[in-house]
């Protein structure tokens, strides 16, 4: 427990050999030279004296000399475990820090900065609880958003302990109190941003023998400045996403008007991608991609006329076009190679490029399997849909042409076993 002094062996292997270093130099340096000048005296010195108080005087003179070297050598043990101890604490603090630093630097959320900054903040004090409080919108008060281990504060403690964190946020520095017969041992920091203050970060420890000192305090300063920065870069990924959606949202819509394919394509397209990448393996960020590229896999057709959609010259540009219009866009730019890919086949007779098999990034085969499927299946001015079955057949009779084999499987296992539905509203 961070605090407390440790048996030699749970001292840090650098921290190991320095004390044993110490226990060397000092053993050599004073222990051996006093034996030496104890043997030599009393071989030598001694029985030359006549015995009375001049050899008794000698002989206390070395017990008392001996004495002080034995203590002395315990003091300074005890001094530099207690300095190693220290020193192994702040590591493991800094060690927290530089982890709690990667952590928050890829929290996407700010729940995600809650949750991490309240579990460092124990690890690194030892403390018993750990509370986030943070400013909600306009509201002047702060309200709780994290704890870890927060059953070990009962109702009155964590009402005292919200008093205390307002009183850190009002004057923007930290508070540290030792235990009482009503209180646990407390520290709490402001979290401090751009703007003023924006929350507080709180650790209790129930027992009375224990205090929080300089040193945790000041990493619970650090770590507090940490979660400020990385609650207001969550705040603007979130705000972003928002405004990403809200686009797409968009944009799906005004496909829908402007293509005369049975509304919700787009969507229905996404869901059937999203299966079957489920299926494939696809991590939860792999499939946020892939269902924005499956909802946006036409938006090129917006630059061409209606009249011309089912002109095949016409219609071959709208991968090319549609990758044009998300390439510039940050948010966007990851999803065009799937967008531009999506009309490519396994056997490399597709377009624009003419890739085949693994040259074709899986995403884009996915959704050229989901696609051809629902525009089969789909009425449009220029052609009638077909049934299910008869779609499904040429899906099938495609593997290995128009599409990867490994896809297609996977889609008409899905289809089999009931996972793709499709009387399912998209």
């Amino acid at each position: 427990m961070a605090g407390k002094a440790r048996s030699a062996h749970r001292l840090s292997m650098f921290s190991q050999r320095i004390d044993r270093a110490i226990l060397t130099g000092y053993f050599l340096g004073a222990i051996v030279p006093l034996v030496a000048l104890a043997v030599l005296a009393l071989r030598y010195v001694v029985p030359a004296l006549p015995e009375g108080p001049v050899a008794e005087g000698l002989l206390g003179g070395l017990g008392s000399v001996a004495v002080l070297t034995l203590g002395s050598f315990l003091l300074i043990r005890r001094t530099a475990r207690q300095s190693l101890d220290r020193m192994d604490a702040d590591n493991g603090r800094l060690q927290g820090l530089l982890d709690a630093s990667a952590k928050l630097a890829n929290a996407r959320q700010t729940s995600d900065v809650a949750g991490v900054t309240t579990a460092v903040a124990l690890a690194m004090t030892g403390a018993a609880a750990g509370f986030l409080w943070m400013r909600s919108g306009k509201e002047a008060r702060l309200s709780l958003v994290s704890s870890a281990s927060g059953s070990q504060a009962g109702e009155a403690v964590r009402a005292e302990l919200d008093k205390l964190a307002e009183l850190v946020a009002g004057d923007a520095k930290p508070l540290v109190s030792e235990a009482t017969p009503s209180m646990p041992a407390t520290a709490v920091v402001p979290l401090t941003g751009p703007r003023g203050v924006m929350g507080a970060l709180g650790v209790v420890y129930p027992k009375s023998t224990r205090h929080f000192d300089e040193s945790e305090v000041g990493a619970l300063l650090t770590l507090s400045a940490l979660a400020a920065v990385a609650t207001r870069n969550a705040d603007l990924q979130e705000s972003q996403q928002n405004f990403f959606i809200h686009v797409t949202e968009m944009l799906v819509a005004a496909l829908d008007a402007h293509c005369d394919v049975q509304v919700g394509h787009p969507r229905r397209v996404a869901r059937i991608a999203n299966r079957v990448a489920r299926a494939l393996g696809f991590s939860e960020d792999q499939l946020h991609r892939l269902h924005f590229a499956s909802l946006l896999h036409d938006v090129g057709m917006l630059k061409i006329k209606p009249d011309l959609h089912g002109v095949q010259a016409a219609f071959e540009k709208h991968p090319a076009l549609g990758a044009g219009m998300l390439s510039p866009v940050r948010l966007w730019s990851d999803l065009a190679p799937f967008v531009l890919h999506h009309h490519e086949w396994f056997d490399g007779r597709g377009y624009p490029q003419k890739l085949a098999a693994e040259d074709i990034p899986l995403e884009a085969r996915i959704i050229a399997v989901a696609e051809a499927f629902d525009s089969m299946t789909s009425h449009a001015s220029y052609k009638e849909a077909i049934p299910v079955e008869e779609a499904l057949s040429r899906i099938q009779i495609g593997a290995g042409t128009q599409f990867d084999p490994k896809v297609v499987q996977v889609f008409l296992d899905l289809v089999g076993c009931g996972e793709i539905r499709f009387d399912e509203v998209p």
